[in-house]
């Protein structure tokens, strides 16, 4: 199958110097409900922010909006969607995974850095592999716009390491100036059924052959899954309900259950 993500088109990136925080990120997604709009949603948070810097609050609900929440076409109604439903009904560990993988997705860098950083070095020298720190900032270098600030580069940097560090790819210990070790992560099986689902109804083709989803869909390069492990992953998906199993022109495959809800760009 043809890759869809096309990041070549989008370079060079901007910087990403902006984060949500988990779990307060969490605990605010879940205030919102199917129906609700985003000015409903953006009131109920308001309420339970502690922060009392008014630029912060607005800068941080307006981009989980805009990474998060899924929308009706009017861009203003938030829609119950499979997303929140498992972020809701979730433990902590599918909570952080869910958040992080569709955090990854919110920007080109992490999936660019799985495909040209990451999974070429496991699939070289396998788990505990190391990236130093000089190769990342090569990598930020050679992708990140030429009018980026040092300071941006440090901080986008910064900002993809520490997702990966979350979905469980790579650690690092001691100093920030360490290498980071790389290893394959173990993401829930709901979560990860969640981004192969959703990955399959945004493009429209809604079903794929499990080898495809183990080896070249986004959630298999950002939690860097080893083959028999993605497998599991689905068979799991698929029992409880995430996935629907299908053949694909004769292989066994994978069907995104309908309906699953993908983003409508927001005005956040």
């Amino acid at each position: 199958m043809e890759a869809w993500n096309l990041i070549d088109m989008a370079l060079p990136l901007r910087s990403w110097t902006r984060n949500v925080p988990f779990p307060e990120g969490v605990d605010l997604l879940c205030l919102a409900e199917g129906g609700m709009t985003t000015a409903q949603w953006r009131e109920k948070a308001d309420e339970v922010l502690t922060h009392s810097d008014p630029a912060y609050r607005q800068t941080l609900l307006r981009l989980i909006v805009r990474m998060f929440l899924d929308l009706d076409p009017d861009g203003e109604t938030i829609l119950e969607t499979p997303f929140l439903r498992l972020l809701r009904d979730g433990d902590e560990k599918r909570r952080r995974d869910i958040f992080f993988v569709r955090y990854a997705l919110a920007h080109p860098w992490c999936l660019l850095a799985a495909r040209r950083l990451i999974l070429p070095r496991i699939g070289r020298e396998g788990d505990a592999a190391e990236i130093s720190l000089a190769e990342w900032d090569a990598f930020v270098s050679t992708y990140i716009e030429a009018s980026a600030s040092e300071a941006s580069r440090r901080k986008t940097r910064s900002t993809v390491i520490g997702v990966f560090h979350q979905l469980g790819v790579l650690q690092r210990s001691g100093r920030s100036t360490a290498p980071t070790t790389l290893k394959r992560a173990a993401p829930d099986p709901l979560a990860f059924g969640w981004v192969v689902a959703d990955q399959l109804a945004a493009q429209l083709v809604g079903e794929a052959t499990r080898e495809w989803c183990v080896a070249e869909s986004d959630g298999a390069q950002l939690f860097a899954v080893g083959a028999e492990q993605g497998q599991a992953l689905l068979r799991t998906a698929v029992h409880q309900g995430e996935l629907r199993a299908v053949k694909v022109e004769g292989e066994r495959g994978v069907r995104a259950p309908a309906p699953y809800a993908h983003a409508v760009p927001a005005r956040a």
